[in-house]
């Protein structure tokens, strides 16, 4: 097992994710630390971002959450089969919410290319 200082001074390296030398440990750090803050905490955190610079329009948040949480949307980093799991099901929660979101604000859901 390796030393867990090591783990922790590795885990920002989220290329080693993929690498078939990488410690289950360090992936499993690795594979947390990417699913802490995504999915509905990502879009929350992008509304409270845009309220924060005193954007009081709706559609500053919808391109905030489009240019921010919707980078999980290109992306599959995962490697254990539950951690695939539950990236794909923050992945359907940002697609629903940001294709309704769209919808109410009667625009394009361009949440796949910003």
């Amino acid at each position: 097992m390796p030393e867990t200082a090591g783990i922790i001074s590795l885990h920002s390296d989220k290329s080693l994710l993929k690498q078939d030398n990488t410690s289950i440990e360090l992936v499993l750090l690795m594979e947390a630390d990417l699913l802490d803050e995504t999915g509905a905490l990502s879009i929350l955190f992008d509304c409270m971002s845009s309220g924060e610079r005193h954007s009081d329009s709706y559609e500053a948040a919808y391109r905030q959450i489009c240019r921010f949480s919707c980078q999980i949307l290109r992306n599959d980093p995962m490697v254990t089969p539950e951690a695939v799991r539950i990236w794909e099901e923050k992945k359907q929660l940002v697609r629903m919410f940001v294709h309704s979101l769209a919808n109410d604000l009667d625009t394009d859901d361009d949440s796949q290319t910003l």
